[in-house]
């Protein structure tokens, strides 16, 4: 007879390999936190070590609890999405419509870039028929910026008192809002299985239109039956995974169900905001590592020692840099920032993260970016990342912008 320890049926592997994910991913983050970098980082970077450790599969494999990062970011998008304040944004039209700007200027710097693209054998025919969506799709990861992580930075360094900090967070938010617009119009045209004829965008519009009218006035008469904080946790999970499970059945990817579900629960309930708290801290330690480890093994890092790759994967660096920075540049100077708050504004809104990863594992799921492409885009991400925090913080400590010298106060 087998010996149960030795055998390693399927449940070990899974405890094994995400006792394995949560130690290295933390242990990397330790020293990575020191340098003022996001967990993120510490995760893709200990997904990149262990793809390069060849543990046998049958002590760790990743596909065993891949679901369980999934889950871990459907959940983080509705927590995510339940901190967003839409009232706040359509108070303040004008400032959204300048904000733009931050995001168009590096959106159209990556289009731009689309034809190297093409002529050094990134973009297939299938992507070459669909070129548009293509181009945008590449636009949009240059020029998005990562809300989350971007607040977390703001409020760790100090930041958050400063004018400059709040106006960063609040553009940042913006960010959000356009990026989900956009890839829920480039998800209308894709399909899992690459048939764009297989799209049905009554199904999104039916979804979109239940969300945004019936949604909230279920939710407002749940609660009011809901006495026990046990069972408003159970509410908010359930409803959360029910509102991704419709959201894909409509077409559209079970994170944005996840999302619009959290923008929907009302944000001044005490218990909500009590449960989010506790509930940020299990999903970001316990699940959300095993997505972005598995987004460090996707990536490949053995592609970069293509010489092409690595000049791609520099080029687009410089890109996302360059541009965001400009864009961000110029709207800090349209609102009356100084230089210095305006370079910091810049530098802040280049930090990139998870829904950065979101949206390039959604490309390369539904087949619209190559492995290729992929990897030097996480690798991208990832110095962008690096570069913005080292950045941002040595500009703050140096210049240690204050309210003071703020000229013009916008949030």
């Amino acid at each position: 007879m087998e010996n149960y320890l030795n055998y390693h049926y399927y449940m070990d592997k899974v405890f094994l390999t995400m006792s394995v994910i949560i130690i290295i991913t933390l242990l990397i983050y330790k020293i990575a936190s020191r340098f003022g970098k996001p967990i993120v980082v510490g995760g893709i970077v200990a997904g990149m070590i262990l793809s390069s450790s060849h543990i046998p599969v049958k002590y760790f494999d990743i596909d065993s609890c891949a679901s369980l990062g999934s889950i871990g970011l459907v959940l983080f998008m509705m927590l995510l999405g339940s901190q967003l304040d839409f009232h706040q944004f359509t108070a303040k039209k004008s400032n959204v419509a300048i904000t733009i700007i931050s995001i168009l200027v590096p959106f159209i710097c990556g289009a731009l870039f689309v034809p190297e693209l093409i002529h050094l054998g990134f973009v297939n025919s299938y992507q070459q028929e669909h070129i548009f969506t293509f181009t945008a799709f590449i636009g949009l990861s240059i020029s998005m910026a990562a809300f989350p992580i971007i607040s977390m930075f703001i409020g760790h360094s100090g930041l958050i008192n400063s004018p400059i900090g709040k106006f960063a967070i609040f553009c940042a938010s913006i960010d959000e809002i356009v990026f989900w617009c956009l890839l829920t119009i480039i998800m209308i045209y894709f399909q899992k299985n690459n048939a764009t004829h297989a799209y049905h965008p009554t199904y999104i519009i039916l979804y979109l239109l239940f969300v945004f009218l019936v949604v909230p006035h279920l939710i407002k008469l749940i609660i009011e039956y809901i006495k026990s904080e046990r069972a408003m946790i159970g509410f908010i999970i359930s409803g959360c995974f029910l509102s991704a499970t419709i959201a894909d059945f409509a077409n559209l990817h079970p994170v944005i169900g996840g999302f619009l579900f959290g923008i929907m629960l009302p944000k001044d309930n005490a218990s909500i905001k009590h449960i989010r708290h506790g509930l940020n801290d299990f999903v970001n330690i316990a699940l959300l590592p095993i997505y972005f480890v598995k987004t460090g093994i996707d990536a490949n890092i053995h592609a970069a020692f293509n010489l092409k790759v690595v000049y791609i994967g520099l080029i687009l660096t410089l890109i996302a840099l360059g541009g965001k920075f400009i864009g961000s540049y110029i709207v800090g100077k349209i609102l009356g920032y100084t230089r210095d708050e305006s370079i910091l504004l810049g530098s802040i809104l280049n930090i990139r993260g998870v829904l950065e990863i979101a949206l390039l594992n959604i490309g390369l799921e539904i087949g619209f970016i190559s492995n290729q492409l992929y990897s030097m885009l996480i690798i991208m991400t990832l110095i962008t990342t690096w570069i913005a925090t080292t950045a941002s913080l040595w500009i703050y400590n140096r210049d240690k912008v204050a309210p003071k010298n703020s000229s013009k106060k916008t949030c």
